[in-house]
C-alpha cells in the first residue's frame, strides 16, 4: 500500500506536534507492508511493518493499529537502531496518510 509516512520520534526522542506537521514535512511516499517473521533477538515470531522508499527502509516491530480515519491511520510499536554501544530499541508511532488522503492536520 502506498502511504506518506511521518514518524513521531527521531532516535527515540519524541517530536513536538509542530515538528511532525511542519509545512515542509509531507512525509516520505513509499510502500508499506505488514508481515510476520522470526526474530533472532526476541527468539519468536514477530509482526513487522516494513516501509520502503527507494533505498530508504524502516521497520516497525510489533505494529498495532491505534486509529484509522479518512485515509489516515496510526501504527505504534518499536524500532531498532545500531549504535556504537549496541542495539537501541525505542517506542515509535507512524502516522500513515494514504496517497489520496486529505491534507495534513492543522498545527503545521
Amino acid at each position: 500500500m502506498k502511504v506518506h509516512l511521518l514518524e513521531t520520534r527521531r532516535a527515540g526522542i519524541a517530536l513536538r506536534r509542530k515538528q511532525i506537521f511542519d509545512w515542509l514535512n509531507h512525509g516520505n511516499l513509499g510502500e508499506l507492508t505488514i508481515s510476520e517473521s522470526n526474530d533472532q533477538g526476541l527468539h519468536r515470531l514477530v509482526h513487522l511493518a516494513h516501509f520502503t522508499r527507494g533505498t530508504y527502509e524502516e521497520t516497525l516491530f510489533e505494529p498495532r493499529l491505534l486509529w484509522m480515519n479518512e485515509g489516515r491511520f496510526m501504527l505504534t510499536g518499536f524500532q531498532r537502531r545500531k549504535t556504537d554501544d549496541g542495539i537501541l530499541e525505542y517506542t515509535q508511532s507512524w502516522l500513515c496518510l494514504n496517497e489520496d488522503a486529505p491534507d495534513l492536520p492543522e498545527g503545521r
